[in-house]
């Protein structure tokens, strides 16, 4: 039987890679590693099976001519959701 330490460090783990990996990797590494994160927050219960993701709202900018900051709100993708919800369950 698999506790909850081991789990936690399984998730650990896989996000670390993900993220000492993320400019290298090909997108279907990503994928597995984003699904993998997803499956191990069902697991802990951070997440539900079968309920939409709340995706919250940020802020991002970008300098328009390198020289004036431009700040527009959109919503998190679906890394951004999962990375989010783990780095959240990771300092818990």
């Amino acid at each position: 039987m698999i506790d909850m330490e081991n789990t936690k460090q399984y998730l650990n783990n896989i996000y670390e890679n993900y993220l000492l990996d993320k400019k290298y990797a090909n997108s279907a590494y990503h994928g597995k590693c984003l699904g993998a994160m997803e499956a191990i927050l069902v697991i802990l219960g951070t997440l539900r099976p079968g309920t939409p993701f709340q995706y919250q709202e940020c802020t991002n900018t970008f300098n328009l001519f390198w020289i004036f900051p431009i700040k527009y709100k959109k919503k998190e993708s679906y890394p951004e959701h999962i990375l989010r919800l783990t780095s959240q369950t990771l300092t818990q």
